[in-house]
């Protein structure tokens, strides 16, 4: 829905948008999308909902394989 959103344009009134969506309206002329991701500057968006999922992946590449 963001993806579509940033691609579509961003309507003037925040109170157009979908409720999910207007928590990105104050910054939205600084989001982009690339490979199917969503930047805000050089930093990735990930929306809340995903956040627990995506923190455990990017954990789970970094176990230690130590030997003691």
């Amino acid at each position: 829905m963001l993806i579509a959103q940033i691609e579509t344009g961003w309507p003037s009134n925040p109170a157009l948008l979908a409720p999910e969506l207007r928590q990105y309206s104050s910054y939205a002329d600084e989001l982009a999308v690339c490979d199917g991701l969503v930047f805000k500057g050089h930093r990735v968006v990930v929306p809340l909902g995903a956040r627990e999922e995506i923190l455990k992946r990017i954990h789970s590449a970094h176990r230690c394989q130590c030997v003691y």
